[in-house]
């Protein structure tokens, strides 16, 4: 195409430099029977004569330019980077790299919460794909995990509240701006082993905001600290909790579209109440896993999404809740409902937290996981679906005598087997636990603030 541009050109301008000639010519040859004598210019003898030598002109400027042609060609056919900037030029064309993107469910941004994100592919993790429930089945599926394997088990860690408080970031930065600084390598290589990692952002990421009036704890972080998440190798985190609006609707958008930005996924909160209640549709190892995200702990009713309100999905009135697990069961192999609920510092789930779990596992969930108590409480089996009524404070900066990851594995056959993974905290390092005398004390512990399980010297949880 470059070639037939040059030629057209040149054509054209062959054309207008042959007008120009022959007036001039004819100029010249009037004055010039003003100058010469009559006898030495006979009419056509003139007219010939100077014919020949324009004719001898315009075949030289023929041969310049197809050399400059040829020349042109040349350049621009063995430089590629030349011949895509004249193409640029001459045709517009956007010559951008085109990235791949995944399609996702996202719970909402400031405008783009269905926008796609692309995602790095690695050598320890395939692609990465969410999409809306609307387009649930399509071939277009790709698969996330941190594992090379592309079959068998599915493993998801899971952790509870995350605050990244000035005792964690001084432990941080006491590492030289290192993650190992806050979580310990026996707790990274667990992280890293396993398919997907999920917690709760107990904060927003911003810098903008009011802060909430008369509350008495307000968190909120630069999101420039969101590879701090990175670095934990977080996949998915839940905003359904009392603090995401701690620093209104502004600190909440801003905190989705950080996350948005490093590829971090998000449910339980968005620009309204349709965006807030959206689960995360994931696939790993061929399983379609969902999550959901709800509180039942908020300071003010204005903190519930609305249907034009940025907001939380609240589970006061459990419709809302209750209608999106109900709409995903038949799109998802799995799905698990990550819940904010119950009273701070009591190790025994009350009977609100009970009535909505059953009512959740009713609804179509798999598997139940509870965060907000900040500290642990007990594991419960109901009509064989696990629920971790509260997973407690992992990284927070304040003492953490006792914390832990849940993994949970899931077979080929969808069924699910759990494990608790011991540590504790302090100075806003978590670490994994060792020793094997606290390990057992840890699940003499576990077990006795449950009902109905068995746990075994490696951590693994059975119904009774």
């Amino acid at each position: 195409m470059s070639k037939k541009y040059y030629k057209d050109s040149d054509k054209k301008n062959i054309g207008r430099n042959h007008s120009n000639v022959n007036d001039t010519d004819k100029i010249s040859y009037r004055r010039s029977r003003k100058r010469i004598p009559e006898e030495k210019v006979s009419g056509k003898a003139g007219r010939k004569h100077h014919n020949h030598k324009w004719g001898k002109l315009f075949v030289l400027i023929g041969v310049l330019v197809i050399v400059y042609e040829i020349i042109m060609i040349s350049s621009v056919y063995l430089n590629p980077e030349l011949k895509n900037s004249i193409k640029e030029k001459i045709f517009g064309i956007d010559q951008e790299t085109e990235q791949i993107q995944e399609s996702e469910i996202s719970l909402g941004d400031s405008g783009n919460h269905a926008d796609e994100v692309s995602r790095e592919s690695s050598s320890e993790k395939t692609k990465v794909a969410e999409e809306d429930i609307k387009n649930a089945g399509s071939d277009e599926d790709a698969e996330v995990s941190r594992t090379s394997e592309e079959s068998g088990p599915v493993e998801i860690v899971f952790a509870g509240d995350i605050y990244l408080s000035d005792h964690v970031m001084e432990a941080y930065e006491a590492a030289g701006d290192d993650i190992s600084g806050v979580l310990s390598e026996g707790y990274q290589a667990e992280i890293e082993a396993a398919d997907y990692f999920v917690a709760n952002e107990e904060f927003p990421f911003s810098n903008r905001g009011e802060q909430a009036k008369d509350k008495q704890y307000t968190f909120r972080v630069d999101p420039k600290y969101v590879s701090m998440f990175k670095d934990m190798d977080i996949d998915l985190v839940t905003l359904a909790n009392n603090h995401t609006l701690d620093f209104g609707t502004e600190a909440l958008l801003d905190t989705v579209k950080t996350l948005d930005e490093a590829g971090i996924k998000h449910v339980g909160a968005g620009k309204n109440l349709a965006d807030a209640g959206k689960p995360v549709i994931v696939s790993i190892k061929g399983k379609r896993i969902a999550f959901i995200g709800a509180t039942r702990v908020i300071p003010e009713a204005d903190w519930a999404a609305g249907e034009s309100s940025p907001g939380l999905l609240a589970a006061y009135s459990d419709t809302a809740l209750i209608n999106e697990i109900k709409a995903v069961r038949d799109e998802a192999d799995i799905v698990i409902v990550y819940m904010h609920w119950g009273q701070e510092r009591h190790e025994y789930p009350n009977e609100v937290q009970k009535t909505l779990a059953h009512a959740i596992v009713d609804a179509g969930a798999d598997l139940v996981i509870g965060a907000h108590p900040h500290v642990l409480q007990g594991f419960e089996y109901y009509k064989d679906v696990p629920i971790a009524y509260s997973l407690g404070n992992f990284i927070f900066g304040s003492s953490i005598p006792k914390t832990a990851l849940l993994r949970v594995t899931i077979t080929d056959d969808n069924d699910l087997t759990l494990q608790l993974i011991p540590g504790t905290s302090g100075a806003g390092y978590t670490r994994k636990t060792d020793d094997a005398s606290e390990k057992a004390d840890f699940y003499s512990y576990i077990a006795d603030i449950s009902t109905g399980i068995n746990i075994d010297d490696q951590g693994v949880i059975t119904e009774q």
